[in-house]
Parts: structure tokens; sequence; C-alpha cells
């Protein structure tokens, strides 16, 4: 069964509130981070908080992916590894718990807008090789 069609007026509000919530998530990150005491800058290549915004993507007119987009850095800083024999770093779990605490409000928004009672919201992880960012995919069923 196809999802129902929506009117452009209501395309563009769920697309505003798509856009609303991608903004809250990275702003969350940012915030969970500043809490764990990530920089917002690493000194040599000014790497860290401020390279953090949000993005969505969409497909025939509607927002399908919300996300956050961030440098390659903050993995290394999200899960403990790096920084020399010298230093012992700790896993700060600021990237994956910021994106997480928000599936439940986008498949809510998802389901409001498309009158289904059923979302699959899929995470795209955070992988330790070579990402760059994460997002929170819609799958309408």
């Amino acid at each position: 069964m196809e999802p129902p069609k929506l009117s452009r007026l209501t395309v563009g509000k769920y697309n505003a509130e798509m856009r609303r919530l991608a903004k809250q998530m990275g702003e969350a990150v940012v915030a969970r981070g500043r809490g764990l005491g990530v920089g917002s800058k690493k000194r040599s290549t000014g790497e860290g908080l401020s390279s953090i915004g949000s993005f969505t993507k969409k497909r025939y007119g509607e927002i399908e992916r919300i996300g956050i987009y961030f440098r390659r850095y903050l993995i290394f800083v999200e899960h403990g590894v790096g920084g020399g024999a010298s230093t012992a770093r700790r896993p700060k779990p600021f990237l994956s718990a910021g994106v997480d605490k928000y599936h439940e409000q986008v498949a809510d928004t998802v389901s409001r807008y498309h009158g289904m009672d059923q979302v699959a919201v899929h995470d795209e992880g955070l992988a330790l090789i070579d990402k760059r960012s994460t997002s929170i995919r819609v799958v309408k069923s």
C-alpha cells in the first residue's frame, strides 16, 4: 500500500518541522559534547564542536533523512582513541547519544503527517573508519 500523498502546503510544513528537528539535533550534540568536556576547536587544526552542523536530504520533494556532519577527528574523541601513546583518552559518547534521542521524535513527526501507525527509523550509526556524518533515515511502510 502506498503512503498517502501530502499536499504542497502540508509538505512545506512537514519539511520545516524536519529541518527544525535536524537543527535541534545538531545543537543537542554540541551541548552534550560541551558537557563532556569536548573542546570547540582542536588547537592545531580547528577541528572540534564548531565543525558540527545539521543537514537534510529530500526525495521527491519530502525530507527523508536528517543528520549531522562533523570533522573526522570527533569520531576519535567519541570512541576515546588516538592522542598518542602518552595520552590515555576515555570515550565521550556525545555524537551517537545526541542522535539517538531524536529517533522517536522523527518517527512521530512522520507518522503525524502521513497518518501512519508504524514508521521505521534507521540510524546509520557511527563507524570509526572515515566517517564524517551520521543520520536518521525514514522508511515509510
